[in-house]
């Protein structure tokens, strides 16, 4: 192998594990920026909310009904819900009804 191919290499493994780095930094400013969920014996004020992943996985998580939709979002991108081994991806956040997307 010349000597530029192993450089070409070990400069694209850099990036990657930049690339890596960087997504982990910003999966902890999201987690860090998630409201505390309510205890369960709080009961007035608290909104459940449930997340269905393609696979017909739920997930159900507390919030205070104060607790702003960017807090939801942080939550969904913190986590590692995963599908098949690889990160959820593109999602959408919705009402039952009456039907309201949520970007």
């Amino acid at each position: 192998m010349k000597q530029q191919e192993v450089d070409e290499l070990k400069r694209q493994q850099e990036e990657e594990e930049l690339a890596l780095q960087r997504q982990e930094e910003d999966r902890q400013a999201k987690l860090a920026a998630v409201p505390e969920e309510p205890d369960q014996e709080e009961k007035d004020g608290i909104v459940n909310v449930q997340i269905r992943l393609p696979g017909g996985t739920r997930i159900i998580r507390r919030f205070r009904e104060t607790d702003k939709l960017q807090g939801l979002f942080n939550y969904i991108e913190s986590h590692e819900l995963l599908i098949e081994g690889e990160p959820l991806g593109s999602y959408q956040v919705a009402t039952q009804f009456p039907r309201q997307i949520f970007y």
